[in-house]
């Protein structure tokens, strides 16, 4: 179950979009030709049809490949806005905490895409904290309080410690993010 939206006391934008979220690791669009798939057979189907399809598994092996879970935002607390499912590929020697080859995926505004797959060029790592780390800043009679999450808002820590008064605490809940906005405080969206 998705966590409650910030977006529901934040007149900022904090949410992350799909392409943003893309941004962060993909280079771009692949082909499925690249890893012997014929993806028109697939092409109104969930991802979850292809991920567990006997073909295209069979046509990962030949081309030395291997998967992730299948995983979705709908499991997930994070900042997305829409829904994503996806799921990784490897190359079969590629241990389990290193960077995957390629990206699988689907997301949902308000109908599910086609399903698509993108070269991952950087660090994987980039995606998951896209989808769940944010930087905030409130300024409160000319003092700057900066805040960082890293797991979805669920806790914010201050960075400028230096400046932690009875109000802006070394760390935040969301309860006290949203005390602080109801109190008239901006919210600034650094990142």
């Amino acid at each position: 179950m998705k966590m409650f939206k910030y977006r529901e006391f934040v007149n900022e934008a904090i949410d992350t979009k799909i392409d943003e979220l893309l941004k962060s690791v993909a280079s771009e669009k692949a082909t499925f030709d690249e890893i012997g798939v014929d993806i028109s057979q697939y092409a109104d189907k969930e991802i979850g049809i292809l991920y567990d399809d006997a073909d295209f598994n069979a046509n990962l092996y030949k081309n030395d490949l291997k998967k992730s879970e299948l995983q979705s935002s709908l499991d997930l607390e994070d900042f997305l806005i829409g829904d994503i499912k996806f799921f990784f590929l490897y190359k079969r020697e590629t241990p389990k905490l290193g960077n995957p080859k390629f990206i699988i995926l689907q997301y949902k505004y308000s109908k599910w895409s086609t399903i698509r797959i993108y070269r991952i060029r950087d660090n994987i790592r980039n995606f998951f904290e896209k989808l769940t780390a944010k930087t905030i800043e409130f300024v409160d009679n000319g003092v700057s309080y900066i805040y960082q999450t890293s797991n979805s808002g669920n806790n914010w820590k201050l960075m400028n410690i230096e400046k932690k008064t009875d109000t802006y605490k070394e760390t935040l809940e969301k309860e006290d993010i949203k005390a602080i906005i109801d109190s008239g405080i901006q919210i600034k969206i650094i990142e």
